[in-house]
């Protein structure tokens, strides 16, 4: 079988007149032929690996991580601690000893009887505090010393200005209470840098789909933001990259954009959920086979 002169490999020529392999065009009749195209080879590829990678990604959720056991571990350990301090210990009554036994029980504790006084002695005890306060003199009360009149001329002014003191107390802490919370500034667009277009993901699709070339040039290494469908998220601890892809619906995965985050996003993207809509600005870095976007942001 001949070979590619472009990437070397053994290839049979599609019935464009292209390499199986890269697309190189074979115009010598030594090449073999295959009946497909090179298009059509290529997307074959593509939904091949999507389907490949989508199960990894199935496979790799199944397995609990390490930190899932461990923590799975110590919730065991805590419920069966807990259940262990909440059985009560049976409390056998004491023996007595064998002084508490010989102890008589005539020496028990006798409490103090309220010795009950006759009628008439409570009158006699009566007349003579009555009389022992009659020969002692009076006591004089003191008056209270009188408010000047210069700092309170009447009882209404005092009123009143306590009553403005208390209002002027509480004025703070009512318009504290009044003042609305100050909502959170939107991040400024300077953060995320100004992107050269703003497209739907079907239109990238459309765009490679007529023209390769011109898709290329119009995309390549180009700051753009891009909204589209979640089809997948993967989110490791172990990984420096996070990615994750956008389609035109949940359900789409012959065609996807591939949108590398980098690790401190990790926390951001699971909040993410499968189906959800989606706008990521990066910069684009692929081609029809492999279509990505590098160094991204999550926008909304």
């Amino acid at each position: 079988m001949a070979r590619c002169h472009n990437c070397g490999r053994e290839t049979l020529r599609t019935q464009d007149w292209a390499c199986q392999w890269c697309g190189y065009p074979l115009m010598s009749p030594a090449f073999g032929k295959i009946d497909k195209t090179y298009r059509q080879i290529k997307e074959e590829k593509l939904c091949q690996t999507e389907v490949e990678a989508e199960a990894e990604a199935e496979i790799e959720t199944d397995i609990p991580s390490e930190k899932e056991m461990m923590a799975a571990v110590a919730i065991v350990e805590e419920l069966v601690q807990e259940v262990t301090e909440e059985e009560p210990v049976p409390q056998t009554e004491a023996e007595p000893t064998s002084d508490e036994l010989t102890q008589p029980e005539a020496e028990v504790k006798e409490e103090p009887i309220e010795e009950k006084v006759e009628p008439e002695i409570e009158a006699v005890i009566e007349e003579e505090v009555k009389d022992e306060l009659k020969q002692e003199p009076e006591a004089t009360i003191e008056e209270p010393e009188a408010v000047a009149v210069d700092e309170y001329q009447t009882v209404s002014d005092m009123e009143v200005e306590v009553e403005e003191a208390t209002e002027e107390e509480q004025k703070p802490s009512a318009e504290m209470e009044a003042e609305p919370e100050a909502e959170p500034e939107p991040e400024p667009e300077t953060e995320l840098g100004v992107p050269d277009e703003e497209i739907d993901v079907v239109e990238i699709f459309q765009a490679y789909d007529s023209d390769d070339a011109a898709a290329d040039a119009r995309f390549g290494d180009k700051l753009i933001r891009v909204t589209g469908t979640l089809s997948l998220i993967d989110v490791k601890d172990v990984n420096d990259k996070h990615y994750v892809r956008l389609t035109s619906s949940e359900d789409e995965i012959t065609q996807s954009l591939k949108c590398l985050f980098d690790k401190e996003h990790g926390p951001m993207l699971c909040k993410l959920e499968k189906g959800q809509v989606v706008t990521v600005q990066g910069r684009y870095n692929g081609s029809i086979i492999a279509m990505r976007m590098l160094d991204c942001n999550l926008v909304c």
